[in-house]
């Protein structure tokens, strides 16, 4: 079961240059399209996936 009130990781790596980047479950991701002004959104399967996992692929593909 899944609770709407629990904690989620939810990251921003914003680069010296370039564009921000958020990284949300796959939960949390429609509020983020709706409510951020940041268009780049990484996403990541909830308990399939680790947010600090699709933060370390980001990280890879910007530097």
């Amino acid at each position: 079961m899944d609770f709407s009130d629990s904690p989620r990781e939810v990251y921003v790596v914003w680069p010296r240059q370039g564009e921000p980047v958020i990284i949300v479950g796959t939960v949390g991701v429609a509020r983020i399209r709706r409510d951020s002004w940041v268009s780049t959104i990484e996403e990541y399967r909830d308990y399939r996936q680790t947010a600090v996992g699709c933060m370390v692929e980001v990280t890879k593909l910007s530097s």
